[in-house]
């Protein structure tokens, strides 16, 4: 007994995660096509800004698109955020996240000042028409 407390204390002080952890969501983004683009909508809340985004092929996630944005952006409800010339092509299936981040809540230490936005979307080409899919999240 002597032996095994002192060998268990360390995992007895790191804990469990637990709901009352503060560990951040992924709010769902909505892909869309408009003029025969993607087109991902968010919806901010308050100061929120565009910060960056992330985009890759579900079956290449190690090739990862990145893109931050300095100074912030500015993006409305029903705006399409930028994708930076991202092309997207038909048979492929794709995740697109969007980071939001509130310089208000990050100047007062409120936890999350950012909020993450996840769309997942196939596009498929139908003769002559280019169709979008969503997915269900793949986490």
């Amino acid at each position: 007994m002597k032996r095994i407390f002192p060998l268990s204390f360390p995992f007895l002080l790191a804990g469990c995660p637990s709901i009352g952890d503060r560990i951040p969501v992924d709010y769902p983004a909505t892909a869309s096509l408009r003029e025969g683009k993607v087109c991902i909508t968010v919806q901010p809340q308050g100061d929120e800004k565009l910060a960056g985004i992330s985009i890759y092929r579900l079956d290449e996630a190690q090739n990862r698109t990145f893109k931050f944005f300095d100074p912030l952006r500015d993006v409305a409800p029903n705006q399409c955020v930028p994708d930076e010339g991202y092309v997207f092509t038909p048979g492929q299936q794709y995740h697109f996240s969007v980071k939001l981040v509130s310089q208000k809540k990050q100047q007062a230490g409120e936890f999350p000042s950012a909020r993450e936005f996840v769309a997942e979307f196939a596009l498929q080409q139908a003769a002559t028409e280019l169709r979008l899919v969503s997915l269900p999240p793949s986490h």
